[in-house]
């Protein structure tokens, strides 16, 4: 993801496969499927959006399922830190 303005970022991705190479239509079907999933996500993380915005000093609520995404901000908050010299868990991401 490469951040664009204060509320709107890129998202890059590819999907590849090793298999049936001869076949274009196992391609198009796979594209077809990733901009499908794509495309569900885009619509929920507007709505979600929409929400946030209506009240921005909400405070966000960690869940199960976003272990993922607090693992990679601690990873990116100690590169953070270690470009700037400072002590891991220091770093202001922002």
């Amino acid at each position: 993801m490469t951040p664009e303005t204060e509320s709107t970022s890129h998202y890059f991705f590819q999907q590849s496969h090793g298999f049936a190479l001869d076949d274009p239509s196992v391609t198009e079907n796979l594209t077809r499927s990733v901009l499908a999933g794509f495309q569900e996500d885009k619509d929920i993380i507007l709505a979600q959006q929409r929400i946030l915005d209506l009240d921005p000093e909400a405070p966000m609520l960690a869940m199960r399922m976003d272990t993922a995404l607090s693992s990679f901000r601690t990873m990116v908050e100690k590169a953070i830190a270690e470009e700037r010299g400072e002590p891991a868990g220091r770093a202001a991401v922002g």
